[in-house]
């Protein structure tokens, strides 16, 4: 094997590739953790310590200094017994550095080494990317196909990639062949259908209509998912209509008809019409329009529904193409009235096209401005009709118009009489919080205590436990010292980790302090009294079923699980996340098994898979249970990884170690490689331009937006936004975890309309949803992790 070593430290002098940073990096942060950093080694240093050093540095993305770890390692010691798994990791850093050309020298002897190692097949799937990137296609399919042939659980994967060099290199017919065979293999469904759609473009691309048609059914005889599915359809229907297959009828028909609020319902309405031996239900047709706000297409179908029907059916058909006069860029309100009151005037005085239709013309009365005659006659509907089923709606209608007139007492009088007079109701519940918010914005506290706890009792979920919380404020504010106490810990006893137990427990001056330092792994012990925990109520196994161990599951070459280690291993990131998904879900009827995968996924360093399982096996705990969890459940909940670079992020921007905590969790759930559809990036989701000026702040030179992937970097990043947020808002958590959310100039304007130091009147003000869901999560966040940890 010193050949190999050789070989390896040959292609650091061959390609100048020295062993420090590549680019210059920032100044360390401060305090540097010693547990993180490449500062100098006590001497001697032994080759399993400086080996953990090196996969430590490499797990937060400290690929530099890992590589100095690994380099040393075998060139101090290479008879080592860590000395080839050195060799394979200091190799793969350059893989990780995207360094392709010093890539491939490292990882061609490790692929080609004979007899075979334990790093042999990964060493040749990171080769065969290698080849791929730097733009050697033949190489690079040949490296993915002798991967292939081991037959490791994630040779599929490695044929989708060589099906994709191949249609790059003009060869459709091959890829197709090589996408198919992934798709019928057993990997997770969502990468199922993508094979399927790209062996469909490979048909496709050599011309071969028919073959892409029979993998069209074969894709859509599992694809379930209705927004995917309407997608599939139609583009099948297109290929379909395009060689004469009656399918294509079948298949628009089908988004028509299952999926008219998709975006592609109104295309498939479309071409139904436009073929002359499909006679589509207009009345179908107008709702899919009108949906699109495609006013004219609807009021011509509504036209054609009209024309076919008779009675009640025809004057319902009227009332709704009444209700199109009112709307696009020119309503006519006076033609939608006139339209109304003509059913109206058709209509049986108290059957349902009356009452809809007369309901149907108040509301247009208020979109044409005519507030207060609106008010007036939604009110004479509930007086004369109480019981009627539309009246919580109407009263609903009539709070927004007050709203609207800037009336906001008067419509939280509305908003009371609505909650009191129909409890039972949508409508009822969703005015209860607001009604007494109105009050007490009033200044009328008592009233506003009363209705919290009017809905505290008569609601469930969170909706109690925020009634409670906020009717043992106003109680607090009214001079009850005693009720006020007694609700605010009903509010912690209802939901003792939400966002109002928390506020709550702020208000009864409790501390929250733990006693779990941040860097503690979980122990054995820990695992014990899950393992305990679980077996009490977990369903026994069947004589026939025995008992899953861990080690049965590590060995198992096959399933999600396989795969989504495997995966990880060679650097898929995205298809690593959608196996271990597949390998809890694939367990959720065993909560044995299922803690087994977490601690297969905690060992391994998946936080997000940890939490996703910490959460459903909390959900599959009778309730009986659930308050005789140990402690390590809610750490695995609540995890801390990472913790040095936190620690040194956090002390370096003067921000709360475990606020970061309770932002990252809510951000990536601690998924260091996640990307979100707006494409911020990373564990504390920073996005790319953001993270440019920030790297300037910092001085972090050559800063590119791969770097967001590396943990370390991107927690620096997030703990100085976060950091630069409380300072500008007075170190206001509130306002800066708005501002991390919303937008710093939301979150000014949410601070100027409400008062920004009560941080519940400022919460409550947020008018984003996403925001003010977000602030509270993180601070429900921040109160659990206070409660596990201390505080450092």
């Amino acid at each position: 094997m010193r050949t190999l070593y050789q070989a390896i430290l040959l292609v650091v002098v061959l390609t100048s590739c020295e062993f420090a940073p590549a680019r210059p990096s920032a100044a360390p942060l401060t305090p540097v953790s010693s547990t993180l950093t490449s500062a100098p080694l006590p001497t001697p240093v032994s080759a399993g310590e400086q080996f953990e050093r090196g996969l430590a540095l490499r797990a937060l993305g400290e690929y530099d200094t890992a590589a100095e770890q690994f380099h040393d390692l075998i060139t101090n010691d290479p008879e080592d017994l860590l000395a080839p798994a050195a060799t394979f990791y200091l190799a793969e850093s350059f893989v990780l550095r995207e360094r392709w050309v010093s890539a491939v020298a490292a990882l061609e002897p490790i692929a080609a080494a004979q007899p075979a190692t334990l790093y042999t097949a990964r060493a040749l799937f990171l080769l065969a990317r290698s080849y791929e990137a730097n733009a050697n296609l033949e190489q690079a399919q040949a490296a993915y196909l002798r991967y292939a042939e081991l037959q490791t659980p994630i040779a599929p994967y490695a044929q989708l990639r060589r099906a994709e060099l191949l249609m790059q290199q003009g060869k459709p017919q091959d890829a197709a062949r090589i996408f198919e065979a992934a798709a019928t293999s057993p990997i997770v469904t969502g990468e199922r259908a993508f094979a399927y759609e790209r062996a469909i473009a490979a048909q496709l691309g050599a011309q071969k209509p028919e073959e892409a048609l029979r993998l069209y059914a074969a894709l859509l005889a599992f694809a379930q998912d209705p927004v995917y599915r309407a997608r599939i359809l139609l583009e099948a229907a297109a290929t379909a209509a395009a060689v004469g297959d009656r399918r294509a009828i079948a298949w628009r028909s089908e988004i028509v008809q299952q999926s008219p609020l998709s975006p592609q319902a109104q295309h498939a309405a479309d071409l139904l019409l436009a073929d002359p031996q499909t006679h589509p239900d207009p009345e179908g047709l107008a709702a899919i329009y009108a949906n699109a706000e495609r006013w004219d297409d609807a009021r011509t179908q509504f036209d054609a529904a009209i024309a076919g029907s008779a009675g009640e059916a025809q004057l319902d058909l009227r009332r709704r193409r009444a209700l199109t006069l009112r709307e696009g860029e020119s309503p006519d309100y006076a033609a939608a009235l006139a339209a109304l009151d003509q059913v109206l005037s058709e209509a049986e005085p108290i059957g349902e096209v009356a009452l809809q239709t007369r309901l149907d013309r108040i509301q247009t009365l208020g979109q044409a401005g005519d507030l207060m005659t609106a008010i007036t006659q939604y009110r004479a509907f509930v007086s004369e009709l109480p019981n009627d089923p539309r009246a919580p709606e109407a009263l609903r209608r009539i709070a927004v118009l007050l709203e609207r007139l800037n009336e906001p007492t008067a419509a939280a009088e509305a908003q009371a009489e609505l909650a009191r007079s129909y409890p039972d109701t949508v409508q009822g519940r969703d005015a209860l919080f607001p009604a007494g918010l109105g009050f007490y914005r009033a200044g009328r506290i008592s009233e506003a205590a009363n209705i919290w706890e009017f809905q505290a009792n008569q609601t469930a979920g969170l909706l109690a436990v925020q009634g409670a919380y906020w009717a043992g404020r106003a109680q607090r504010e009214a001079g009850n010292q005693a009720r006020a106490q007694t609700l605010l810990q009903r509010a912690i006893l209802l939901a003792p980790g939400s966002y109002y137990a928390a506020r709550a427990e702020d208000l009864l001056g409790r501390t929250r302090q733990g006693s779990v330092p941040i860097a503690t792994p979980l122990q054995e012990q820990d695992w014990a009294a899950l393992t305990q925990w679980v077996g009490r109520w977990a369903a026994p196994h069947a004589a026939d079923q025995p008992v899953p161990t861990l080690a049965a599951l590590l060995q198992s070459a096959e399933g999600p699980l396989a795969r989504a280690q495997a995966l990880d291993q060679v650097g898929l990131a995205d298809e690593a996340r959608s196996e271990w998904r597949a390998s809890w879900q694939v367990a959720q009827d065993d909560p044995q098994q299922l803690l087994l995968v977490a601690r297969i996924a905690y060992d391994q360093h998946r936080t997000h898979v940890v939490l996703d399982i910490a959460e459903q096996l909390f959900e599959l705990a009778p309730v009986s249970a659930r308050s005789t969890a140990p402690p390590a459940l809610a750490r695995l909940d609540m995890p801390t990884p990472y913790s040095g670079a936190v620690l040194a992020a956090t002390a370096e921007q003067q921000v709360q170690p475990l606020l970061l905590y309770s932002l990252l969790r809510q951000e990536s759930r601690f998924d260091p490689q996640i990307v979100s559809a707006a494409d911020a990036r990373g564990l504390a989701q920073v996005l790319p331009d953001t993270a440019q000026h920030i790297a300037e702040r910092l001085q972090v030179a050559d800063f590119r937006e791969q770097d967001l992937m590396r943990p370390t970097l991107n927690i620096r990043f997030g703990a100085f936004y976060l950091g630069a947020q409380l300072r500008e808002f007075d170190g206001n958590w509130y306002a800066a975890l708005a501002a991390y959310n919303g937008g710093p100039s939301n979150a000014l304007r949410w601070s100027n309309e409400a008062s920004a130091s009560d941080p519940d009147l400022f919460v409550e003000g947020i008018d984003y949803g996403e925001t003010r869901n977000y602030v509270k999560v993180v601070y429900s966040n921040y109160a659990a992790y206070q409660r596990l940890y201390q505080h450092p």
